[in-house]
């Protein structure tokens, strides 16, 4: 950094790629003087899907997707309903099922 408190080069651990998970990675696409932007891609594709970026109001890294921002304890918050929703459609009957 220099004196002026802005970041001139990535730490090297940021300068490739990283999986953040089974079928996401991250890789930081631009740095700012005090936070960066990662684009979040599909491993399979390499489809960009989204970005991490610092949301000021919000003070802290959130998924962006178009207009759209996403704290970490709303996508918490979505992986639950997601899971609660596919276990009810696989563990209760439909109407008119006779099993």
């Amino acid at each position: 950094m220099s004196s002026q408190g802005t970041r001139t080069e990535l730490p090297s651990y940021l300068t490739h790629p990283f999986d953040i998970g089974k079928y996401l990675s991250a890789k930081v696409v631009k740095v700012l003087p005090k936070t960066v932007v990662m684009d979040i891609s599909n491993k399979h594709h390499g489809d960009v899907l989204g970005q991490v970026r610092w949301f000021p109001n919000w003070r802290q890294y959130c998924y962006k997707i178009g207009d759209v921002w996403y704290s970490a304890s709303c996508l918490r918050d979505l992986a639950g309903f997601l899971e609660r929703s596919t276990y009810m459609q696989k563990n209760y009957k439909k109407k008119g099922d006779s099993k």
